[in-house]
């Protein structure tokens, strides 16, 4: 296979797996028993990689360039057999990027490696076992849980805004009773019963002219200073399945003015019922 370059373009099309790659160089008489420099360009997406057959480094992450060092005692004249196992997980795999980013070095001394490689189908992905988590994967059960929500269920929430990702996009038809599995959970976590939550804000507006001035002139339209006080009483029942609230909109009876500086209305008062229906 030509690398660098994706297996799908090189004969693989569709492939997800481990893939095998081996080049021979010769290692000339002057870089024996020196430490080398190996760059396998951007590996996509793990690799495990070989010289004369001992293993000399371990790589994870798409698209990340790979920079290895050959100890010095492998490093003999001759032959000199590199190989590297490529798995990936998704998408396109192998061994990409520039051929300028492919070489084995010797301080300044340089071979590349671009070009030919003999290569060897793994293991599909559909055949190989499933690799367990981390523990320190946000994908390992309850690391976000127990990181992220458990310890917020002593402050008060008003609600929260979910964004669904499409890691488990061939999982899909678990959305359903996962999600409304977790807002139930979410729901016995924050069940406060019966709440009561008043809420004061006020806004400040310094004067300021409704037409821009001119350096050292003073304009006749102006938009006074206002302050305003608006307060909100919400009480809700049976862990918020009914909900009263009431508003009152300038507390204080102010002027208030738009933009525009428009007069806008009084003190007003407004009242809402809400009734949630579902689970």
């Amino acid at each position: 296979m030509n690398l660098p370059g994706a297996w799908e373009h090189n004969g693989l099309p569709d492939f997800d797996g481990s893939v095998w790659f081996q080049k021979v160089v010769d290692i000339p008489s002057e870089w024996e028993g020196k430490t080398l420099t190996l760059n396998l360009g951007k590996i996509d997406d793990k690799d495990i990689t070989y010289f004369n057959g001992k293993e000399i480094a371990r790589g994870d992450g798409y698209y990340v360039k790979r920079t290895y060092s050959v100890p010095a005692e492998l490093v003999k004249s001759g032959k000199g057999i590199i190989t590297v196992k490529v798995q990936d997980q998704s998408g396109t795999g192998g061994i990409c990027g520039s051929p300028e980013e492919l070489s084995i070095d010797a301080g300044n001394d340089k071979i590349s490696l671009a070009g030919m490689w003999n290569y060897r189908v793994g293991v599909p992905l559909s055949q190989q076992p499933q690799v367990p988590f981390s523990p320190d994967s946000q994908n390992y059960p309850s690391v976000l849980y127990n990181a992220m929500v458990y310890p917020l269920r002593n402050f008060p929430i008003k609600g929260a805004i979910w964004y669904q990702g499409e890691a488990n996009v061939e999982r899909a038809v678990q959305y359903t009773p996962l999600f409304q599995s977790m807002i139930t959970d979410w729901r016995n976590l924050w069940k406060k019963g019966n709440t009561l939550s008043v809420t004061y804000d006020n806004l400040y507006m310094h004067s300021f002219p409704l037409y821009s001035e001119a350096v050292g002139s003073e304009s006749e339209f102006v938009v006074p200073t206002q302050f305003s006080h608006n307060l909100t009483l919400s009480y809700g029942i049976q862990n918020g399945r009914y909900n009263i609230s009431f508003e009152c909109r300038n507390l204080t009876n102010e002027k208030l003015y738009d933009n525009f500086s428009l007069q806008k209305a009084g003190r007003a008062f407004y009242g809402k019922v809400r009734v949630y229906f579902g689970n």
